[in-house]
């Protein structure tokens, strides 16, 4: 069995997994967007760069995430811990194994005043933190007045990762490249994808199928400044 090489910074730099930030709600009302919002996660695969070598079967690896079950009960104003659980899916030729995981996303809220929570969300798979990030980014959308401060630790989270990333085998010597953004075709795609999760509330897979986009695609300019003026002067149309 290939042996999985050192872990990067990514995996051990505890700063990265972790974003605090309030919000303007309860515990139960969080609870039960989280327990909507991640229904249909276990339809989606997280791909490992590496086989994880404590696991017997060896094939095609991926995450499977598990739904956060809604909460029955009024906890006050005691801490709640909702955790997004994770499974080790191996794919072989003699079939799919299951094996357990641990929790992948958890999320601690604390209620510091009426309709108020203090949010401490941390990752603790490295294989999913693009959901991690999706997650923040939604929560983003849905409390306006913490929007600055979640968009401050999604702008941490990312900056952090650019620079763990090595630099390209060739750069250019005193250049510097323009970022270039999405064309018209694919922007118009972009903001109508946008619309149909804010709006229409429809599943992002399901909502980059009706425009002709592909999830990567919408995942790479969803936060272009030109998508989130587009995206959200439509909405402030309906609201």
């Amino acid at each position: 069995m290939r042996e999985r090489p050192p872990p990067s910074r990514e995996e051990t730099d505890l700063t990265l997994k972790k974003a605090i930030f309030p919000l303007d709600t309860t515990a139960i009302l969080f609870a039960q967007w989280l327990s909507d919002y991640t229904q249909p996660i276990h339809i989606r695969e997280f791909p490992v760069e590496y086989p994880e070598p404590q696991y017997p079967a060896e094939g095609k690896g991926y995450y499977s995430l598990q739904a956060v079950p809604p909460l029955d009960h009024d906890v006050g104003e005691q801490p709640v811990v909702l955790e997004i659980n994770c499974l080790y899916i191996v794919e072989t030729e003699k079939g799919k194994f299951a094996y357990p995981g641990f929790w992948a996303i958890r999320f601690r809220i604390v209620s510091f005043a009426p309709k108020q929570v203090k949010v401490t969300a941390e990752c603790n798979n490295p294989a999913v933190m693009g959901y991690f990030k999706e997650l923040l980014k939604e929560l983003a959308w849905l409390f306006p007045k913490s929007r600055e401060a979640i968009q401050a630790e999604i702008d941490r989270l990312i900056s952090h990762q650019v620079q763990t990333e090595p630099l390209p085998a060739r750069a250019s010597r005193g250049r510097k490249r323009k970022t270039r953004g999405p064309n018209v075709g694919t922007l118009e795609k972009v903001i109508d994808t946008r619309l149909k999760i804010k709006r229409d509330r429809i599943a992002k897979t399901k909502a980059c199928q009706f425009a002709g986009i592909s999830p990567k695609t919408y995942n790479r300019w969803c936060d272009d400044p030109m998508v989130l003026k587009r995206v959200e002067e439509e909405l402030e149309k309906i609201w």
